[in-house]
């Protein structure tokens, strides 16, 4: 794992926690995250976690 690669995953990392704790639009999450686009932020985020932010958002909300 390269350098870029441990960053995006931190990113995704920080961008799931801030799903999980605020109502924040998707696209607030991506920009505090340190995402420069939301294609990549959608990207990095599948790849770490097997679906879309948005999927997740109501994968938790499903959970509560």
């Amino acid at each position: 794992m390269n350098f870029r690669q441990y960053l995006g995953l931190l990113r995704a990392e920080y961008a799931a926690k801030l799903i999980r704790t605020t109502d924040a639009a998707l696209s607030a999450v991506s920009s505090s995250a340190g995402f420069d686009s939301q294609r990549t932020f959608n990207r990095v985020f599948h790849a770490k976690y097997g679906m879309s932010p948005r999927e997740y958002r109501n994968h938790v909300r499903q959970s509560k």
